[in-house]
């Protein structure tokens, strides 16, 4: 399957469960990118023709790529893995902490192609504000 084709089948599926404001990158096997989402364009402030083709080392710390790395060795199985709290940089060298899902991105053949990432900016989390206690 193609990166386009591969990348359609993800956005439809990413807005049927809730992830349409998260930033969407897929990588291959080999930790390359091969779809970089608009709203990855917007959190880490890289265009998706900056990014294509990059391994994934711009953007995570050697010790969680090392993590990533080893999920995607093992992520063959219907397994969704989270990284709460990944440090991620921007291009403008700013760290941004975020929460990530790893699953399987699989082609039409159902065969694992590369790993799906779903980024959640932990800056645009909800807070709860303290509620006065009725009585």
């Amino acid at each position: 399957m193609d990166s386009n084709s591969l990348s359609q089948n993800i956005y439809i599926h990413s807005a049927a469960i809730g992830f349409p404001d998260d930033a969407l990158i897929v990588v291959d096997l080999s930790n390359k990118i091969i779809i970089w989402s608009r709203e990855a364009e917007k959190l880490f402030e890289y265009s998706a023709a900056e990014v294509i083709g990059r391994h994934l080392s711009f953007l995570v710390s050697p010790d969680k790529l090392e993590r990533i790395v080893s999920i995607a060795h093992e992520i063959d199985i219907e397994v969704i893995t989270e990284l709460p709290g990944l440090m991620m940089t921007t291009k403008s060298g700013k760290h941004i902490k975020s929460d990530v899902l790893l699953s399987p991105a699989r082609d039409r053949d159902g065969r694992v192609a590369g790993i799906l990432m779903i980024a959640r900016d932990l800056r645009k989390s909800l807070t709860l504000t303290p509620v006065k206690q009725i009585q």
